[in-house]
């Protein structure tokens, strides 16, 4: 409500920018968008364009600087009451997840014959084209996939991609069946991805639900990047059209999910070859180990900062408290919570459903911040971390009960250390199964690329918290 600071402001603002250098692609851009700002204090539409039109000229695409700036002229126009119209000079990002079949190899009948590929690249490149398709997430499969991230590249988007599990066993299952030549332009597109994300790190063991999750995983990553951009996101499918009944994979499976969920597919439809018939669906073939198919559930590993220090007659109240109000809210959540464990002050819990999880990891922090040291020196603080992956579900052979194991639970008990206190984290997986869910009850904020305890490796972590 100060016009006179802000004017005063706007004119040295406008001096220093008089001034200013600006030795990189991004200089430049905050520079004129600081100018664009200046001209919308001054109510002059026509020179607010005409600076962001310098900001973005050339091929400038960090979508994320043009969605802030977006918002903060926005705000402007609101309040002085002026034309919003400049703004549409800031391009915004369009999101594309897209999946679609393999392709048969050179003269074997099948869904998309070999014949198709360069119709099919066609259609997709202009698809993209027509769409203003900049950002795109899926896998990289021999046929639709691989057509999909040589468009995207070629056009100069970026290119985000999903894989299933181990490399070298999905380049001979699902990229060396295309026949020559497959392999290679694979190797070139994921040389050029932005980011590439397994599923799982670990063998296939013949388990098809790792197929779904990890399209499920690349649709929840392209709605989380499009949520701070204010992005739309578009699925595109190559597809003949028929569905395998009884199917756990494959593009229809994924395609009704994302509709399931409240999204549309755009296809770009492919003619089987004549005669063709889609076969029976038939149980993955089992590895030798035969190990017990996988589901994906939520897993959240917790401990108290500052147990270890209390003293031996204080640990009985921390029990019957902090760990009894845990306790409480898990018979909350009732069936929901398929498993859980503790030692000490460390719990250990799985969760069927990604919400739910949400939901409970929230509800324990909330109630423990109701509760205060008593007797206590301190109050203990509980870190919760939490991830969304696959996990065998067996029985515990020392303890005589059912149990949750697998790579993706010592995954979650590595975040936990470097949880902060009072908090929940939360890897890219789970925030990505949850953007899929919800768009109001929650909201996952990006805090960076955290090391995992014991030498895990580095993941992408996300603050969950309740929304608002």
């Amino acid at each position: 409500g100060d016009a006179a600071g802000a004017e005063a402001i706007a004119q040295a603002t406008q001096a220093a920018c008089d001034k200013a250098d600006a030795p990189t692609r991004l200089d430049v851009y905050y520079l004129e968008a600081t100018r664009a700002e200046l001209a919308l204090l001054r109510k002059d539409p026509v020179a607010a364009e005409a600076a962001l039109g310098r900001a973005v000229a050339g091929d400038f695409s960090d979508w994320a600087a043009m969605a802030t700036t977006r918002k903060q002229l926005l705000e402007i126009c609101r309040y002085l009451g002026v034309s919003a119209d400049p703004l549409k000079t800031l391009r915004w990002p369009r999101i594309a997840h897209y999946l679609g079949h393999m392709i048969a190899p050179p003269g074997a009948p099948g869904r998309f014959p070999a014949d198709q590929e360069g119709a099919i690249a066609a259609r997709i490149a202009a698809y993209l084209w027509d769409n203003e398709i900049c950002v795109a997430y899926g896998s990289l499969a021999c046929g639709a996939d691989i057509l999909f991230a040589e468009a995207i590249l070629a056009r100069g988007g970026e290119l985000n991609v999903v894989l299933p599990f181990d490399l070298d066993e999905f380049k001979r299952i699902s990229v060396a069946r295309g026949g020559p030549g497959w392999i290679e332009r694979f190797e070139a597109c994921l040389g050029k991805a932005h980011s590439v994300l397994y599923a799982t790190e670990d063998s296939f063991l013949g388990d098809d639900t790792l197929f779904p999750y990890a399209q499920r995983l690349a649709m929840g990553m392209a709605t989380l990047q499009a949520r701070p951009l204010r992005a739309p996101v578009k699925q595109v499918a190559i597809w003949d059209g028929t569905t395998q009944p009884g199917a756990v994979a494959g593009a229809a499976v994924d395609m009704a999910y994302w509709q399931s969920k409240g999204g549309t597919t755009d296809v770009i439809p492919v003619i089987p070859s004549p005669g063709w018939i889609v076969p029976p669906t038939a149980p993955a073939a089992r590895a030798v180990s035969a190990a017990p198919p996988r589901r994906v559930h939520a897993i959240l590993f917790g401990d108290f900062h500052g147990y270890s220090h209390l003293r031996e007659h204080e640990v009985p109240y921390f029990q019957n408290t902090f760990m009894l109000a845990i306790g409480e809210v898990l018979d909350r959540f009732g069936a929901a919570v398929l498993y859980r464990n503790t030692w000490g002050d460390a719990i250990y819990l799985v969760i069927d459903g990604i919400v739910e999880a949400a939901r409970c990891s929230l509800a324990i922090q909330a109630r423990l911040a109701q509760l205060d040291s008593g007797p206590l020196p301190t109050r203990p603080e509980l870190r919760l971390a939490g991830h969304f992956g696959p996990t065998f579900e067996g029985r515990d052979n020392v303890r005589g009960e059912p149990t949750f194991f697998g790579a993706h639970v010592t995954r979650a008990a590595r975040l936990e250390p470097v949880t902060p206190t009072n908090l929940v984290y939360v890897t890219e997986p789970f925030a990505a199964a949850l953007a899929l869910e919800d768009e109001t009850e929650f909201s996952c904020e990006y805090v960076g690329q955290l090391p995992a305890a014991k030498s895990y490796g580095t993941l992408r972590m996300y603050m969950l918290r309740a929304a608002g």
